[in-house]
């Protein structure tokens, strides 16, 4: 199925570093202090409006303490089944119970 998304892989990627991030218990603030990259950018991602670089996904891959390659199955499953349910496929987190105003205060 490559090439044909339901998501897109940017907005997937996001989706899917906010629910690692909650399911850890971080902070936006927080995850950017492990991963040495400023708190704003990581609410960037999360929102789909930036793009990590493959040198990011390796660093906040590394904060959430996973391989890079998980996170990124993690991104190819939810870019391809999309996320009518607000959930990312085998977590815990609902995406629905989380308030924009909540993700873009660091929370």
């Amino acid at each position: 199925m490559l090439g044909k998304f339901r998501t897109q892989p940017g907005e997937a990627f996001g989706r899917v570093l906010r629910v690692l991030r909650l399911e850890r218990g971080l902070s936006q603030e927080a995850l950017a202090l492990e991963a040495g990259v400023q708190r704003n950018y990581v609410s960037l991602i999360e929102r789909g409006v930036n793009q990590p670089t493959i040198k990011i996904i390796f660093k906040l891959a590394a904060a959430l303490a996973m391989k890079p390659s998980q996170v990124i199955e993690h991104v190819e499953a939810v870019a391809q089944v999309g996320y009518r349910k607000e959930s990312v496929p085998g977590s815990k987190v609902n995406l629905s119970d989380v308030s924009v105003c909540e993700t873009n205060r660091g929370t």
